[in-house]
């Protein structure tokens, strides 16, 4: 038998989402970089807070000159963003 409370889910961008139907999957969901497009425009759709009873979320393209495919919402109980949240990242010459 397994207890699903015992595990952590990982996952980036989209996949997440789906993560978020069901929040008594998993005691701990972590997110790398979630989804910007679309669903920014429905801040009740996707992960949130409610997901999991802890829920962090790494950012790492919140932002960009041009485009970026992240977002800079706060969706977790902890949100990191990295540099901070810029998809140029130092050292990375792909914009």
């Amino acid at each position: 038998m397994l207890v699903n409370n015992r595990f952590i889910c990982n996952g980036g961008f989209l996949p997440y989402h789906v993560w978020s139907i069901d929040p008594e999957s998993y005691n701990n969901k972590s997110t790398l970089d979630p989804a910007g497009p679309f669903f920014d425009c429905y801040p009740n759709l996707g992960l949130t807070k409610n997901s999991a009873p802890f829920v962090q979320v790494l950012h790492t393209d919140a932002e960009g000159l041009l485009f970026h495919f992240g977002t800079e919402r706060q969706m977790g109980h902890i949100d990191y963003y990295v540099n901070p949240g810029q998809s140029q990242q130092p050292g990375c010459l792909i914009p």
